[in-house]
């Protein structure tokens, strides 16, 4: 069992009698670098940390902590949904998200946070440019507006599934489709009725973020 955790794993920290191993294996590429232990230990208690972006073609990952709040950066490809809307529901393709989440120790009522980007196509980088996502409920700097919506857990796909499956109103619909600018709702219906098997992303309306912008979000 340990020995094919240990083939499986992409990194291993060793501790020694006065020191630490820590081994990388990336690219098929091995590196190994000793790490003494007043090192190790300033870097495990440090509060403010930010992660390299981990970027592959169609995941995204970044975690920021500072003090007693942690950022996540993620996201998840383009994929076929059936939303609630007030007493319809309606089985239609969605773009790409990008979900940032902001976790305050607690992921509590008061403490939660959920921001939604939407990108084109099924490839992500850091160049990417960000759109409003096309749903109801999500203001017009991408924050969602909750409801009687609440996550158990901080799991970036977990919270989305509990958002794309929840019952959503006519809150917050204007400035998510070109089509219809003051009603989201119509063009979700229009998709929906087509049958199409991608969203129609040129239907989409730039946001003012980046992703680079999006790591700002935990001063918010």
């Amino acid at each position: 069992m340990i020995e094919k955790l240990v083939q499986q794993a992409r990194a291993i920290l060793l501790f020694e009698e006065n020191s630490s191993t820590f081994i990388l294996k990336e690219a098929g590429e091995v590196s190994i670098k000793q790490i003494d232990f007043p090192s190790l230990l300033k870097s495990i208690q440090q509060t403010d940390y930010q992660s390299d972006w981990y970027l592959s073609n169609l995941k995204l990952l970044k975690i920021c902590q500072q003090r007693e709040k942690t950022l996540t950066i993620s996201s998840l490809p383009p994929s076929i949904y059936e939303l609630k809307i007030d007493d319809d529901r309606l089985r239609l393709p969605l773009p790409g998200v990008i979900i940032v989440h902001c976790d305050r120790n607690a992921w509590t009522e008061s403490n939660r946070q959920l921001w939604l980007y939407a990108y084109k196509g099924r490839d992500l980088s850091l160049s990417s440019p960000l759109y409003n996502y096309p749903l109801p409920n999500i203001s017009s700097t991408g924050q969602v507006c909750w409801g009687k919506v609440l996550p158990e857990t901080n799991s970036f796909e977990a919270i989305w599934n509990s958002y794309i499956n929840s019952k959503f109103n006519q809150d917050y619909q204007d400035k998510k489709s070109k089509a219809f600018p003051h009603n989201i709702i119509k063009q979700l219906q229009t998709v929906s009725q087509s049958l199409n098997t991608a969203y129609p992303e040129q239907d989409l309306i730039a946001s003012n973020q980046t992703l680079t912008d999006l790591t700002q979000l935990i001063n918010y």
